[in-house]
C-alpha cells in the first residue's frame, strides 16, 4: 500500500481516505491535530519537514502511525492510543522513517507516556538540522512545566526496533524506563 508524500498533498492540511488520515505539515510549520482519532481509524500518517502537534486523548485507537518526515510531538498520554501488554505486537506500530522523528513532552501534570507501549521501530537520527538537544528518531522528554512551579513525569518506552544507524535522546533521564529493545 502505497501512503501519500508531502509532494502528492502539495500544503499544510489534513487528507481522509478511507480508514487513513494523513496529514502534512510544511517546512518551517507547526499544525495541531486536535480532533479524535478513533478507534475505526487504522493508520495515521505524518509527511512533510514540519512539526505536527498530537495533543488530545486517543486511547481508543489501535491502528498503525508512520512518521514519514519531519516531527511528531505528543504533549497527551494517549494520544497515539494506547496497547496493553497482550496486544502491543497486534496493534498497529509506531514507526519512524529515516529523516523524521516522534517527540514525547508531557505538559499535564500527572501523566505518564505508557501509550509508548506500542510497538515503536526506529531509524535514523532525527530530522536534518536538528541540535544536539533534540536530535533522534526518538527523543523521550519526560519534564514539564505547569503553572506555579516544574514537575517531571515518567516515560516508559516497551518494545523498541531499532534500523540501521536510529538513535534515541533521553532529555531527562531520571524518570524514563526503555525496555525490550531489539
Amino acid at each position: 500500500i502505497g501512503f501519500p508524500t508531502a509532494d502528492a498533498l502539495g500544503k499544510t492540511g489534513v487528507e481522509i481516505s478511507g480508514s487513513v488520515i494523513t496529514i502534512n505539515v510544511d517546512a518551517g510549520s507547526d499544525y495541531t491535530y486536535d480532533e479524535a482519532i478513533g478507534s475505526d481509524v487504522t493508520r495515521v500518517v505524518k509527511t512533510g519537514s514540519g512539526r505536527l502537534i498530537i495533543n488530545v486523548d486517543n486511547s481508543s485507537f489501535k491502528g498503525a502511525v508512520d512518521i514519514n518526515e519531519g516531527v511528531l510531538l505528543i504533549t497527551h498520554c494517549g494520544a497515539l492510543g494506547r496497547s496493553d501488554a497482550a496486544n502491543r505486537l497486534l496493534d498497529g506500530p509506531i514507526t519512524v522513517a529515516n529523516k523524521a522523528q516522534l517527540y514525547t513532552k508531557l505538559i499535564r501534570q500527572g501523566q505518564s507516556f505508557e501509550q509508548l507501549s506500542k510497538r515503536l521501530i526506529l531509524s535514523g537520527n532525527g530530522p536534518d538540522g536538528a541540535d544536539n538537544k533534540s536530535k533522534g528518531a526518538l527523543v523521550a522528554h519526560p519534564s514539564g512545566t505547569a503553572a506555579g512551579g516544574s514537575y517531571v513525569q515518567d516515560a516508559w518506552i516497551a518494545h523498541v526496533e531499532l534500523a540501521g544507524d536510529a538513535m534515541i535522546n533521553i532529555v531527562d533521564s531520571r524518570n524514563v524506563k526503555i525496555e525490550d529493545v531489539t
